[in-house]
């Protein structure tokens, strides 16, 4: 079921880059700069709220000292779903350029992004597949030692082409933290707007974890939240 959630257009939408194209070496559009590297920053963990796992919001920044270049309003978290809103700026009265909506326990997420209304299907446990700009991609996890500390080298998450194997993006995860979640880094891009559907795909994979995770450590935020 695709998220009922309208998408507004992006008003500073780009034109589309081809694909191959280094991110560092794309001319940005309407004054839009491509995207490199981002932390993941969590929103509104303090007090009840963060300790039963409600409210809490993610933000991309390109430095945990600016603004946040875009959010992840993530709504539905005492219910059987989840929507996700990635609105642009600091706050989250931004446009809303891309949504997501997943069931708990279904391997589906739908998006609805600027090419339109798509599935991401998770397979097996670590496995994220999904379609965009006609291009197979899975987000993959990459097993760890435990205790061993992930780079972008040896990241945890690969965005990778399913038939080629080109790595796109790959994300770091900060563990032991409530606040910084990790690191993205795009690799090669499909475009600015495809840029954005990646951060909405990795902030639905970060949070179907995170909302794993919580089921499992806690039988009070299993029952009333999730």
């Amino acid at each position: 079921m695709a998220p009922s959630t309208n998408m507004s257009e992006d008003a500073s939408s780009t034109e589309a880059r081809s694909a191959g194209d280094l991110v560092g070496n794309t001319r940005p559009a309407h004054n839009e700069k491509p995207l490199d590297e981002l932390f993941l920053v969590a929103k509104g963990v303090a007090g009840l709220g963060g300790y039963l796992n409600m409210g809490i919001d993610l933000a991309f920044h390109s430095s945990t000292h600016e603004p946040a270049l875009y959010n992840l309003e993530i709504t539905g978290l005492w219910g059987r779903t989840t929507t996700m809103r990635l609105r642009t700026g600091a706050q989250q009265k931004g446009a809303c350029i891309a949504s997501c909506t997943f069931y708990k326990f279904s391997p589906d997420t739908d998006l609805e992004i600027k090419e339109g209304t798509s599935t991401m299907t998770r397979v097996g446990h670590d496995n994220h597949y999904w379609v965009a700009a006609g291009v197979n991609f899975t987000w993959k996890h990459m097993p760890h030692v435990p205790g061993k500390q992930s780079t972008f080298a040896d990241p945890d998450w690969k965005l990778t082409n399913r038939d080629s194997g080109e790595v796109h993006a790959v994300y770091v995860a900060t563990l032991g933290n409530s606040k910084h979640r990790g690191q993205v880094q795009f690799r090669r891009s499909l475009g600015l707007d495809w840029e954005k559907a990646v951060l909405l795909t990795l902030g639905a994979v970060v949070e179907r974890l995170r909302q794993k995770q919580a089921r499992r450590g806690s039988i009070l935020t299993g029952m009333m939240a999730y």
